[in-house]
């Protein structure tokens, strides 16, 4: 009996001890796992996003070192302009600038002279080079270096100018330092009137290389819906001026960022370059305005895969690229609250921005719907359609319009009725016309690729 018991006690035993055995391998088993688990997390999650992380902060470095060096090369020429402003005794003219454009009924012209004293007085010597028409005037306001002249005591045409420290007392004129050299300007009463005079039309246009809508092909030349579209704008031009000849069609190859400048210059006529008209662009150049939208365009995430995906649970936490300086940019900035997405708003062009995406710098892209057309289905897909509705606001509130459209622009004229070239470009962009010649150019142009997913 005792034997028995004994017997059934170590039955016993072996069978705890392999049950506490077996625990122990499956507990080391577990532990294993969970431990490979969170190796293998981190090398596929934790380890990609620090390196994304090092990416973006040595960016944000490279980025204030470059910020620091150009606010270094601004003070440095600042410096040296105060510099020769010192050395150089006679007024350093500023504006009209040798060969610059007026248009508009009055010119603002500006100077500075380092011998400046509370009782400088200067006058102000305009001629032609047309005919002998000379005029010599005091400055009305002399601290100022400044003098609004308008453009009703002039005709239109060629000048010279400059300025002389002193006073007119009668015929008399009574000089207290060295005169200023000779600026030229061109002087035309409208932007109709010079290109009339000119027999031009100086188009302002960024090559985007994204797109049908303007981009340089194999060689070199400028070509899409924007030059086809402003081309026959310049016939309708022509043709309204009653000019003997076509107009000859300048493309002026412009940095996006440069476009309206030039147009607020006057160094070009127009701008067409799918550019969204904002009441923000206008605001910000001063005189400049856009036409009537001739193309309504959308706002897109695209990916290099068709994988599904929902909105906005996609986005959170990935990093969206959008090209600076467009309204991407600003569309995104106001989408990122509610989608949670990191921006990088660091790429110049849109070439650069589908070079990121495909190397998966950036795991989305916000663009124009059309300007990526002729990728869609092929080396990009859309993800979730466009956000026109979800944009209302935005558009209402940042571009003062109902839309997102492309239009042209113009420069800075107070020409109004039949000789303003602005209200020209609207009566025509509406006109059956002009809507049938935008239905022409979007069939040629733009691919049939948007009404894929």
């Amino acid at each position: 009996m005792n034997e028995e018991l004994i017997n059934i006690k170590e039955g016993k035993i072996r069978v705890f001890k392999n049950y506490y055995l077996n625990l122990g391998v499956l507990i080391a088993v577990v532990l294993w796992l969970i431990a490979a688990t969170a190796f293998f997390v981190n090398e596929i999650r934790v380890v990609p996003l620090e390196d994304k992380v090092l990416d973006l902060s040595q960016n944000l470095i490279e980025s204030r070192t470059k910020n620091r060096a150009l606010s270094n090369d601004f003070v440095k020429l600042k410096s040296d302009y105060s510099e020769i402003l010192k050395e150089n005794n006679s007024p350093n003219l500023l504006f009209p600038y040798d060969g610059a454009v007026v248009i508009g009924n009055n010119i603002n012209f500006r100077w500075d002279y380092s011998k400046t004293t509370q009782h400088q007085n200067y006058i102000l010597d305009i001629r032609s080079f047309s005919n002998k028409f000379k005029v010599l005037f005091n400055v009305l306001n002399p601290e100022q270096n400044l003098m609004n002249f308008p453009t009703s005591r002039l005709t239109a045409g060629e000048y010279i100018w400059r300025i002389i420290p002193g006073k007119r007392l009668g015929d008399e004129t009574v000089i207290n330092g060295s005169i200023s050299n000779y600026r030229t300007f061109q002087l035309y009463n409208s932007v109709f009137d010079k290109i009339k005079k000119t027999q031009e039309l100086r188009v302002g246009i960024s090559p985007s290389l994204s797109g049908f809508f303007n981009y340089l092909d194999d060689s070199g030349n400028i070509i899409g819906f924007d030059p086809d579209f402003i081309q026959w704008v310049s016939k309708k031009i022509a043709k309204h001026l009653k000019l003997d000849n076509s107009l000859k069609v300048v493309f002026v190859d412009t940095p996006w960022d440069q476009l309206l400048v030039k147009l607020r210059r006057h160094e070009v006529d127009v701008m067409i370059s799918s550019m969204t008209s904002t009441q923000q662009r206008e605001d910000d150049n001063r005189g400049v305005r856009f036409s009537k939208g001739y193309y309504e365009t959308h706002q897109v995430f695209i990916r290099t895969n068709s994988e599904g995906g929902l909105i906005p649970d996609s986005l959170v936490g990935k990093i969206v690229g959008v090209t600076k300086n467009t309204t991407n940019e600003s569309a995104a900035k106001y989408l990122i609250d509610e989608y949670k997405f990191n921006l990088r708003n660091d790429y110049s062009s849109y070439s650069d921005l589908y070079s990121a995406l495909e190397q998966s710098e950036i795991d989305f892209a916000l663009v124009d719907d059309v300007l990526v057309s002729n990728y869609l289905g092929t080396k990009f897909y859309k993800f979730g359609g466009n956000f026109s509705d979800k944009l209302k606001g935005f558009y209402r509130d940042r571009f003062k319009r109902e839309s997102e459209m492309y239009a042209i622009a113009v420069a800075p004229g107070t020409a109004t009725g039949i000789d303003s070239i602005l209200e020209f470009l609207n009566k025509l962009i509406e006109s059956s016309d002009g809507q049938k010649k935008i239905e022409e150019l979007s069939r040629k142009w733009i691919s049939t690729k948007l009404t894929k997913p």
